[in-house]
């Protein structure tokens, strides 16, 4: 059994060879073939050694705030390695005090340069932060410099929160409203009260008349519908913006919607 586990291992020697060649891998020197007694995966030992990637850290997404605003200006900077992958290492305080900056205040006025270490000293991060909005070339070395504003924490806040409850305009929001050729009477007037709710709210809506199965009402008849459709939507339809067309077998028509609080 040893025997035969010698051979095996002595068989991967050029390849691990090779692996130490292209500094993928680090050979010992082989242990001494096997012996009466002893273990029996006594083998060579491999030693791998991590491959290490210094690429430079990836650019942050968004307004840089604070601390990361140094830190961006820093860059490259140095690197530190954290289980075999390099990261930014965090400015020092030496390389902090040499970072000026274009300091707007809360009023928006323009403070001119300066230190970004006094101004992170004197804010108050529960309330604060220091924002980057923009940069500007330095008077004499023409080198980029941010330019930082104080906002208050509840103004982006509220900025956020009107952002994600700002909303399409109704009238440039599509609707549609499909309704089958050969639909009941009860089913018909749902889906007309479903368009006459999205006209009344001012959306365009798109009607269509679906042709299904093999036996469907022929065309005379399925213009016949979408017309009485069109003529019930009338009250809330500002325009009609395409007319009554085929697009295959079905029948489609857009119309704009006219709002309740409109009508006279």
């Amino acid at each position: 059994m040893a025997t035969r586990l010698a051979a095996r291992f002595s068989a991967f020697e050029p390849t691990l060879t090779r692996l130490a060649r292209c500094g993928h891998a680090a050979l010992l020197p082989p242990r001494p073939p096997f012996a009466p007694g002893s273990r029996p995966f006594a083998a060579p030992a491999l030693a791998i050694t991590s491959l290490r990637y210094y690429a430079a850290p990836a650019k942050p997404s968004g307004p840089l705030k604070n601390d990361a605003i140094a830190a961006e200006f820093l860059r490259p900077g140095s690197t530190i390695v954290l289980r075999g992958r390099s990261r930014a290492a965090p400015p020092t305080a030496a390389q902090l005090a040499t970072v000026h900056v274009y300091y707007v205040d809360a009023s928006g006025q323009d403070q001119g340069l300066q230190p970004f270490n006094d101004l992170l000293a004197a804010l108050d991060r529960k309330l604060d932060d220091l924002v980057q909005v923009a940069t500007r070339p330095h008077p004499e070395t023409k080198a980029a410099i941010p330019v930082v504003k104080l906002i208050s924490r509840k103004a982006q806040y509220d900025k956020v929160k009107a952002a994600k409850k700002k909303v399409a305009a109704p009238d440039k929001t599509e609707k549609e409203v499909q309704v089958g050729a050969s639909v009941a009477v009860h089913d018909m007037q749902t889906k007309v009260a479903r368009a006459r709710e999205f006209l009344s709210k001012g959306y365009r809506v798109k009607l269509t008349v679906v042709h299904k199965g093999a036996g469907n009402k022929a065309p005379a008849a399925k213009d016949a519908m979408m017309q009485q459709i069109l003529d019930d939507l009338k009250p809330v339809t500002a325009q009609v913006i395409k007319p009554p067309e085929y697009a295959g077998r079905n029948v489609t028509a857009t119309l704009a919607g006219k709002k309740v609080d409109e009508e006279t």
